[in-house]
């Protein structure tokens, strides 16, 4: 593909990427205005014919949920245990991250501790009966969950109006606004970065028995290293405890099965009866919302893009999907094809799905050994390794014998290098390798030797030469009779002495 149909291509993914977002915010507001219009119609219907106390009553159902006092996560920090004030004046809130229907996100930082984190605020008085069932089931699924790729619920708690979770901050932003701001992802990248850990936490949330139930771009939050985190657990299910038989999630990544279920909230009491009548689906759906995650971070659109929700909906019960083009590879549209495979049952496990040969091909190289492993080796090697040399100075070794008439190198080297020269030659010396060390005291010994032979003799050069012109002084003052014959008895004078020193000293 050349730079023109780069560009093209480029463009193309920015106009969709746009046209979704509008898309989602009407649909969005559409929908919201539907299901309050649909609320406030079969409330006034029912209040027709059934008395005020079979009513289900909000505040009753509020307190189920047990908030009376904060509930404390596993997870969260040892310092805001004992020392965060639960309630919203306690935390400095930032500036609003966005939210849903019912729900406002927003980045703040507790007063006493300094943590960062992300407040999730819902409003009691705009949640439903079935609201609050999915707040409960929220705190009770967040809170037990612990896997690096799942954002980490601290507490939960409420404030006057409000119910809170506290949770971890994901500064990175989230998958959706990263693919709009640079584009599709390369397959080893899309493998590395979101495939490959949204894979391993489901493996991990599937064996608990729990269904996501809502995975898309926009629930997958980056931290500012750039691991992924799984959020949003709203929509959640334990599927051990209770039938999931109602259509919930974000249209562009509903499997047909879950298309194919009633509207949680059309249903009312009495057609709840039939509910046992209908099929559950299962951990399947998660895995297909995995295959239209694939294929919309790879091509930079959803397999089922559609103008309007009813084309939407056909197009995935007909299973007609957009394929990968042809410039991704066949092990790319074989793992995609696995995902989205139109039966539920046959669709593979997150456990086999890490074995995909796109998968085991772009994962990541990494260390063979366990995290425990590997931790415990690296602590190892850091207590083993020595010190960096300029911080480490090691006991010198005792210098060799000497021998009689030698110079002993310590001594010498102590006298004519200064001692700060000394040091730094001392730490290049400790540096080289330990069986160098005896050479290294001989060489030393032979050059200092040398060395303080040359100084010893210019320095008593130096001091004769100053003796003997004070006395050459000293013999100017006395008679010109005596200094001759002190001359002529003695050739090798002051003078005479004094050349043979300065001819010494030009050498």
């Amino acid at each position: 593909m050349g730079w023109p149909e780069k560009l093209r291509a480029m463009i193309k993914s920015q106009a969709r990427f746009a046209a979704r977002a509008k898309k989602r915010a009407q649909e969005y507001d559409s929908e919201e205005m539907a299901m309050v219009d649909e609320e406030c119609a079969a409330v006034s219907q029912l209040t027709s014919s059934i008395s005020h106390n079979d009513m289900p009553q909000r505040t009753a159902t509020l307190q189920s949920l047990h908030i009376d006092g904060p509930i404390i996560a596993p997870l969260c920090p040892t310092s805001m245990r004992h020392k965060t004030k639960w309630a919203l004046p306690g935390f400095q809130i930032f500036r609003s991250c966005g939210g849903g229907r019912h729900s406002c996100v927003y980045s703040a930082c507790c007063r006493a501790t300094g943590v960062n984190v992300a407040l999730k605020v819902y409003h009691w008085y705009e949640l439903s009966a079935i609201n609050v069932e999915q707040v409960q089931r929220e705190v009770a699924l967040q809170g037990c969950l612990k896997h690096p790729n799942a954002v980490p619920l601290y507490a939960a708690f409420a404030d006057g109006q409000n119910v809170v979770l506290a949770m971890e901050y994901a500064a990175g932003g989230d998958v959706y606004k990263k693919l709009h701001r640079h584009g599709r992802y390369a397959e080893r990248d899309a493998v590395a970065q979101v495939i490959l850990p949204v894979l391993d936490f489901f493996q991990y949330m599937h064996a608990k028995g729990f269904i996501h139930r809502d995975l898309k771009p926009e629930n997958l939050l980056l931290t500012e290293k750039g691991v992924l985190k799984v959020a949003d657990f709203g929509l959640s299910i334990d599927a051990k405890s209770e039938r999931p038989v109602t259509r919930l999630g974000t249209l562009d990544y509903m499997s047909p099965e879950v298309l194919a279920c009633p509207d949680k909230s059309l249903l009312d009491k009495h057609t709840q009866v039939a509910e046992a009548e209908r099929v559950a689906y299962s951990w399947n759906a998660d895995i297909w919302g995995v295959g239209v995650l694939a294929h919309e971070i790879l091509t930079g659109h959803a397999p089922f893009e559609a103008k309007n929700r009813e084309q939407t909906s056909a197009r995935i019960s007909k299973n007609q999907r957009d394929p990968l083009p042809s410039c991704f590879s066949d092990q790319a549209r074989s793992f995609v094809e696995a995902c989205m495979h139109p039966c539920a049952a046959a669709r593979q496990p997150a456990s086999e799905l890490l074995r995909h040969p796109w998968i085991t091909a772009n994962r990541p190289r990494v260390d063979p050994r366990s995290a425990d492993e590997r931790t415990s080796s690296e602590n190892a090697l850091k207590k083993s390794a020595p010190r960096p040399t300029l911080l480490y100075v090691p006991a010198p070794l005792p210098p060799p014998a000497i021998a009689p008439g030698e110079l002993d190198a310590t001594n010498v080297a102590a006298s004519i290098i200064p001692s700060g020269q000394t040091n730094q030659q001392h730490v290049r010396f400790a540096s080289k390798a330990r069986l160098e060390r005896a050479k290294t005291h001989a060489d030393l010994n032979v050059a200092a030797a040398h060395q303080v032979q040359q100084a010893n003799s210019r320095a008593l050069a130096k001091e004769i030469l100053r003796r003997r012109t004070a006395v050459s002084n000293n013999h100017s003052v006395r008679s010109s009779q005596s200094v001759k014959s002190s001359h002529h008895g003695n050739k090798t004078g002051p003078s005479n002495l004094a050349k043979v020193l300065a001819q010494y000293l030009a050498h």
